[in-house]
């Protein structure tokens, strides 16, 4: 399959791994503001959540895609509904990475095509 998974996989960790920084951050600027520093790091925490939660789909639309039975990628998500990571995004996303047809019903302009360019853009 062309791409790189762990290229894209350790791009999105870098950008979950930033906005948690930034809840660090915000911690140190924004001591004695707690409403503000509530309202930016929940901002922060949710954006790092979207990106982990991208992580684990992706993988498990992978694991999918290697032909791994449904109680094996519950396993390795830890959760017995996969579907919460296993999305119709992250399935998109995966088919992109490795060159796979857009998967029925989705739209062009979806993650597939973020992971279809970021293919590309890897050797």
């Amino acid at each position: 399959m062309p791409g790189s998974k762990t290229g894209t996989q350790a791009d999105l960790a870098r950008w979950a791994i930033k906005h948690l920084n930034e809840v660090i951050a915000l911690g140190q600027r924004l001591p004695h503001n707690l409403c503000e520093w509530a309202r930016l790091s929940s901002y922060a925490m949710t954006d790092a959540h979207a990106y982990t939660q991208m992580m684990a789909g992706t993988n498990g639309a992978f694991f999918q895609m290697l032909g791994w039975d449904d109680d094996r990628i519950r396993r390795h998500l830890q959760d017995c509904d996969a579907d919460r990571y296993v999305t119709r995004d992250a399935v998109a996303h995966a088919a992109g990475l490795f060159g796979q047809p857009l998967p029925p019903g989705t739209d062009l302009g979806s993650w597939w095509t973020i992971g279809s360019q970021y293919a590309a853009e890897r050797p």
